[in-house]
């Protein structure tokens, strides 16, 4: 604040014309001022008075110009004259003393006492003084002035001529010095207006000068001389001569520009300035990776190596260390985003937020080192971004605000690519088929992409949950809205963080809802506080219930605010759909239902809105008619047993029966009959929901009304048996577009797997499914193209649609999400199909062996069920009219039932996590502890029992628990699991085990043919499977005298007739895994080949040869594996070889092909397949057929691969095996041949040579050998 004041001028006392007499008061000193706005200033007045004596001023209409002189320029003496008459002290004196001079002796009397009184009697002193400090100083200047060079003196006086060029008149120069430095008009007076001399475009001329430059201005001058114009000339210059300077001109801004430009006279080296000059090496340090030698712009781009020297510096990107570079390191972005300075703070920030982006976009614009090298550093780089951003948090302001930024664009916009490629509304998704557990660990992508769950992993939820919830109230960007309780846009990027958080995992969500006024922050800010409520907030309430049923029961307290959403006329209906979503997650869990009571009569009136809506073809209308049914539902479940309920009894059958809802749902669909030219998706979803919402209430009364719910089904089937049968009803139509489209959608998904088709695909799933059990509930079939259903749900089973759920990223989760409705149809139709008049029991059981391997989390209830139906159905009265043979001891001990408690265990291995199915039941609203799918269950590294889906070959899931009984995860370790009475053994498991494996396997086959390759076991899990039961006999002490599994009569019969199709004489070729990728489910992380080493092992110990143990040693050594199996069988147990007399058709394989090609180029096993060859017992069918096979492939070019001939080493293979091999030896190695393509030949038919062949080895042979060896060779031949 300034301390001066306006200076205001006195008002003068009188006229100046003559000298007033000093006033009464007895004051002396000079007059009071007179102020310029009480009358005219002394300037005016004096203007005034030479305007007077000169007369008017005359405008000069032309510039005048300068004549040129003939004299030549002579320095004259030196004359400063002009300067001191110009000294303004001079000017004033004199205008003081003509003052003083016109004043009375009263008048000066008195301002000489005014003074005195002011400044002392000593100011006259004072003053003198000061006077001639000043005329020495003056004196020194001049006599210093004439010292100097003759350069330096005065020019004479230039005349100007009356010529004057044609140019436009200024107003010319007041002639008073204080007239033209006076300020501006009083305020009585109009303001003077300044006008200047017009300028033509010929007057200004632009020179070219150096590159442009934001510190230098292009200026502005006359137009340079020309020949015809006449100047002055200033004479000749006589000194010396300035050298011509070649040197480059500096760069701007540099210190050596700024040296030249304003200290010419500096040193070029000064050491105290040296740590100003850029780096004298541009070259990075060894140890920085080619991303941290990445410069980036402020926008987070990066900046080219070509260009990094090249920019400007006025763009902002030098202030770092190394100034010369344009652009900023990872390390400079990061040490700038704790500076001091705010602006430089949030502006680190931004370019943060930048470097997030465009790591996601897979890092364009970067060379090839950067490129491999970016893989290794995304996901360090990417928390270090996001720690940065939680590190400033707290802030207030513009860094708090970027910081936000920071985080969201780590936690949400780095999946928005990812969601964008999936093609598909996930909110919608998620609003119909559920969640799932968003935590996916490792990469999402197959660029350099780590998902977000691997930095939700890391951030310390305890610390920043907190401080979210001060943000989500009071965020940094406060107060940028029109109105305070308009939201801004830092509390919905809070929002939708929280909401990210919350997908990650049960525990993440269980902490948002523990933090401390969080969840209450969320409700008050996003929904009740502002003027329009944010539907987000409602979607985020409805993560957090179906994250866990501790969530849903701590956010019932909050949930009696939302019914604020319901009670509008009308209500908002984004508002709505999310109300009615957040009361039917709560009623899943048996929650909340309560409020149907509590507000009935205004859901009473809602439903009266609901069916004026039903007619509306709006997609906003026909969403709220969709959520309204699933609430419906889901309370008339809740009601149908009361006692499941938390608290009980919250919801009556009777208050339903009395609210009237069955006619209401039966109303809706009335309305629905209205003809349409098409069946939308939506409207398919719509009617779904509405069938499975009268299915629910039948469902309901069939436990709760009178006789069996009667009454309710034939009021239902006076309605939906006219709707179905008539072509022109909406459930006949509808029906209709659902099996059309779903076949469509699976059709499409054999080509390739969208999550876009897939999603479709659920929508159609479950429309069927709602049919279904629509027709379950009201005990009919309602004319259904039942084979044409059939036949879908068939196709359905064997799709490759099932393989969704292996896909990386969210598209594999969100395909196990899809995959559930799939399967939901799949159990209704397994419902319905059991109760067709022509289902018979073994076509109900071939498709159940199909179906329940499709079964998905959730369905864990419907997967014991129909194991326990399975189990049970099959029994001896069931055997023996088929004329199967089974061993009578397994029925004697209890059949198949005996795995039921094993069975129970591994469909449901985890009694902490019961996720809820698809749809809900009494049992599960009481004991689903989440609704959606946690993604622990999916994933396993380690053997453990994950529970459903359900691989192939479960029905020898009970050998894991066998040969793991020590572990935790085993049945065997856990309580309560079996009943008291359950005394089965070991080998009795096993026994039943198999059973079930191979009557499985051929109810499929002969009922279902066309799955067997999807729903029954394929040869590498039938052989694993059997070698458990050879390796039940690993580590056990031998002798006490048990008998091996293995050997008991029923077991070896059984793993016969499983294996027995796959062999060379049967009739299966398919195979799905490699041994290597099956065994993995069982051993986890120990490989397979330690498992095969230890196996060898046990044969080498207890085996005696035992037939098929001695088979199960050789599908690990065909040619699709690693040759180390080979070396371990043939050169580590080559001692076995002689007990392996297989026979060529009894090898388990899909193809002798896989033991002979590619041919086998170690020699070491060449070696020992001449071992083989050379032993005493000789070898006989398969091993003989490999190692000659491989030997004779060796030698002989014309079995070998064009390009991989060498002849020396052919020659070197021939002559041992002519040295060392009999004579058969010999003659079969030079008769050998075989198909490299098409089916394999076996002996005899291999040894049989064409001529041309003969001719080709004949004269091998005599290029080796010796003469007489030779023809000895050749008779062979003959």
């Amino acid at each position: 604040m300034s301390l001066v004041g306006s200076v205001l001028e006195r008002a003068p006392s009188g006229s100046h014309a003559a000298p007033r007499l000093p006033s009464s008061s007895g004051m002396s000193g000079f007059p009071v001022a007179q102020h310029r706005s009480k009358g005219k200033s002394a300037f005016v007045r004096r203007r005034e008075e030479e305007n007077k004596i000169a007369g008017p001023p005359t405008r000069i209409r032309e510039v005048p110009v300068l004549v040129p002189q003939n004299t030549r320029f002579n320095p004259g003496p030196l004359s400063v004259e002009s300067d001191v008459s110009e000294d303004w002290r001079d000017e004033i004196g004199r205008q003081n003393q003509l003052r003083v001079e016109n004043m009375t002796d009263e008048e000066r009397e008195k301002e000489k006492q005014e003074i005195f009184e002011r400044f002392g009697f000593d100011i006259g002193d004072i003053l003198n003084k000061a006077k001639e400090t000043r005329e020495k100083k003056r004196k020194r200047e001049l006599d210093t002035l004439s010292n100097k060079d003759p350069l330096h003196v005065s020019l004479p006086e230039v005349p100007i001529t009356d010529e004057e060029p044609d140019r436009t008149a200024s107003p010319p120069p007041y002639r008073s010095i204080s007239a033209a430095t006076s300020r501006p008009s009083t305020p009585n007076r109009p303001p003077r207006k300044l006008r200047f001399a017009e300028l033509s475009p010929k007057d200004v001329y632009v020179y070219e000068s150096a590159p442009p430059s934001p510190r230098r201005k292009t200026l502005l001058a006359l137009p340079p001389p020309t020949a015809d114009d006449e100047t002055v000339s200033l004479g000749s210059y006589k000194g010396p001569l300035l050298k011509n300077n070649t040197e480059p001109e500096p760069e701007e801004g540099t210190p050596e520009y700024i040296r030249r430009r304003y200290f010419p006279s500096a040193p070029a080296t000064n050491p105290d300035l040296e740590w100003m000059k850029a780096a004298i090496s541009d070259t990075p340090s060894s140890d920085a990776s080619p991303l941290d030698q990445v410069r980036f712009d402020l926008s987070g781009i990066p900046i080219p190596r070509a260009k990094s020297l090249a920019l400007p510096t006025h763009l902002g990107l030098h202030h770092h260390a190394e100034g010369s570079h344009a652009g900023y390191t990872i390390d400079d972005i990061f040490l700038l985003a704790r500076s001091t300075v705010v602006a430089q703070r949030a502006a680190m920030l931004s370019v943060l937020v930048g470097v997030a982006k465009w790591l996601r976009d897979g890092c364009p614009g970067v060379e090839q080192d950067v490129s491999r090298d970016i893989p290794s550093k995304t996901l360090p780089l990417l928390k270090r971004i996001l720690f940065a951003g939680l590190e400033v948090l707290p802030e207030k302001g513009s860094v708090g605000a970027r910081g936000i930024d920071v985080v969201w664009q780590c936690l949400i916009g780095w999946e928005t690519r990812e969601i964008a490629a999936l093609e598909v509304d996930l909110e919608d998704l998620e609003y119909q088929f559920g969640e799932i557990e968003l935590n996916l660990p490792g990469s999402t992508t197959s660029s350099p992409a780590p998902s977000v769950s691997a930095l939700i992993d890391v951030i310390p939820l305890d610390k920043v949950l907190p401080q979210i919830a001060h943000l989500v109230i009071s965020p940094p960007d406060l107060g940028t809205t029109e109105s305070q309780r308009n939201l801004t846009s830092n509390q919905h990027q809070l929002l939708s963080v929280v909401t990210r958080i919350a997908k990650h995992s049960a525990s993440a969500a269980e902490a948002i809802v523990q933090t401390p006024r969080l969840v209450a922050g969320i409700v008050n800010t996003f929904l009740l506080l502002p003027v329009t409520p944010s539907p987000s907030a409602l979607k985020c309430l409805t993560t957090l219930i179906v994250a866990s049923r501790l969530n849903a029961q701590a956010i019932c307290d909050p949930a009696d605010a939302l019914l604020k959403f319901v009670t509008g006329s009308p209500p908002d209906p984004d508002l709505l759909i999310g109300t009615l979503r957040v009361y039917t997650a709560l009623a899943k869990y048996g929650l909340y239902s309560h409020s149907a009571t509590d507000a009935q009569e205004l859901w009473m009136r809602l439903g009266t809105h609901v069916a004026l809506l039903r007619a509306s073809r709006k997609p906003r209308d026909v969403k709220v008619v969709e959520a309204w049914a699933a609430l419906l539902e889901a309370w008339m479940i809740c009601a149908r047993d009361p006692h499941r309920t938390s608290p009980s009894h919250d919801i009556l059958w009777s208050r339903v029966v009395a609210w009237g809802w069955g006619d209401d749902v039966l109303t809706l669909n009335a309305l629905s009959t209205e003809a349409q030219d098409v069946i939308t998706l939506r409207m398919v979803s719509t009617q779904s929901a509405i069938w499975g919402c009268i299915s629910a209430w039948l469902e309901g009364a069939r436990v709760n009304a009178v006789r069996g719910g009667e009454a309710e089904r034939e009021a239902a089937l006076m309605m939906l048996k006219a709707d179905f049968e008539s072509p022109s009803g909406t459930g006949q139509r509808a029906m209709g577009a659902t099996v059309t489209g779903l076949k469509t959608e699976l059709e499409d998904l054999k080509h390739t797997l969208q999550i876009s088709t897939l999603a479709n695909a659920a929508v159609y799933a479950s429309s069927l499914a709602s049919i279904l059990r629509l027709s379950l509930a009201c005990s009919t079939t309602f004319d259904l193209p039942i084979p044409e259903i059939s036949q879908l749900c068939a196709s359905l089973v064997s799709s490759p649609v099932w393989s969704m759920a292996d896909k990386t990223g969210l598209a594999g989760l969100y395909g196990e999400v899809l995959c559930r409705q799939l399967s939901s149809l799949l159990v209704q139709y397994l419902r319905f199909a059991r109760t067709l008049p022509g289902t018979t029991d073994d076509m109900w059981l071939a498709q159940a062996f199909a179906i329940i391997l499709r079964l998905r989390v959730g369905d864990e209830d419907v997967a014991l069920d129909l194991l326990g139906d399975v189990l049970l159905a099959i029994n001896s009265e069931w055997a023996k009219p088929r004329g199967l043979v089974v061993p009578q001891v397994i029925w004697d001990r209890g059949g198949l039932e005996v795995l039921l408690p094993i069975f129970t265990h591994v469909v449901q291995p985890s009694r902490d996590v019961r996720v809820a199915p698809v749809i809900a039941s009494p049992k599960s609203i009481m004991e689903s502890t989440t609704l959606r799918v946690p993604t622990s269950v999916l994933l396993t590294t380690d053997w453990n029992p994950a529970g459903l889906p359900l691989a192939r070959d479960w029905p020898l899931a009970p050998l894991d628990h066998i040969l793991r009984s020590g572990h935790e995860a085993s049945v065997f370790k856990r309580k309560g699991i079996f009943p008291e009475t359950w005394d089965t053994s070991e080998t009795e498991i096993v026994r039943a085990s198999l059973l079930l494996a191979k009557l499985g396997r051929e109810l499929v086959r002969r009922f279902a043919s066309a799955l067997v390759g999807s729903a029954c076991m394929s040869r590498s899990e039938v052989v694993f499977g059997c070698m458990k039961v050879f390796m039940l006999e690993h580590e056990q002490d031998h002798d006490k005298g048990t008998d091996e599994v293995f050997r008991d009569a029923a077991v070896g019969q059984l793993m016969d007739d499983l294996v027995a199709p796959f062999t060379l004489r049967g009739d299966e070729d398919e195979d799905g895994d490699d041994l290597e990728v099956v065994a993995r489910r069982f051993l986890g992380a120990t490989p397979f080949y330690q498992y095969y080493t230890d196996f060898v092992a046990l044969y080498d110990a207890v085996s005696f040869a035992h037939p098929l143990f001695t088979r199960l040693l050789l599908p690990p050594t065909s040619m699709q594996y690693a040759v180390d199996y080979r070396r371990h069988l043939y050169v580590d147990f080559g001692h076995l070889m002689k007990n392996v007399r297989v026979p060529v058709d009894a090898v388990i394989a899909g193809g002798m092909q896989e033991y002979l090609y590619p041919v086998e180029t170690n020699k070491e096993m060449i070696r020992a397949y001449l071992r083989v060859l050379f032993s005493d017992a000789g070898a006989q069918g398969f091993t003989q057929l490999v190692a000659l096979h491989h030997v004779s492939c060796g030698v002989w070019p014309d079995l070998k691969v064009k390009g991989t001939e060498d002849e020396d080493e052919a020659k070197k293979l021939f002559n041992i095996v002519v040295e060392r091999g009999t004579a058969d030896v010999v003659r079969d190695v030079m008769r050998y041949t075989q198909r490299a393509e098409g089916s394999v030949v076996v002996p005899p038919q291999c040894f049989e040579l064409g001529e041309g062949v003969k001719a080709e080895r004949m004269a091998l042979i005599r290029r080796w050998c010796a003469s007489d060896v030779a023809e000895k060779m050749v008779a062979l031949y003959m």
